[in-house]
């Protein structure tokens, strides 16, 4: 049982924007098996992949199109290529947010 001071924390935690689920586009070509565990049968497909830049009041939700692999003994996991479309994101916001000043 948590005390009411844990709870006020947990919802102190909370405060800012919470991003919006995930969404299927299509699924996309891509490798047959998985590249952690050698499992057959890989899926992958593009996903909008919307996340929380930011902290707090400050946090903003932005959205970039990732290609999600998912294995049936893994589950579902992103690589390099979807980092790097993450932070090209982030980078755009950036950019944009230093011209409205």
């Amino acid at each position: 049982m948590s005390s009411g001071r844990d709870e006020v924390i947990g919802r102190r935690e909370l405060a800012g924007p919470i991003a919006s689920p995930p969404t299927v586009l299509r699924e996309l070509d891509g490798p047959d098996t998985c590249d952690m565990c050698g499992t057959p049968g890989l899926k992958t497909e593009l996903v909008r992949d919307p996340f929380i830049y930011g902290v707090g009041d400050n946090g903003v939700e932005l959205v970039v199109d990732i290609p999600v692999q998912t294995c049936s003994s893994c589950g579902p996991y992103t690589d390099d290529a979807a980092e790097d479309l993450r932070e090209a994101v982030v980078r755009q916001h950036l950019a944009s947010s230093r011209h409205r000043r």
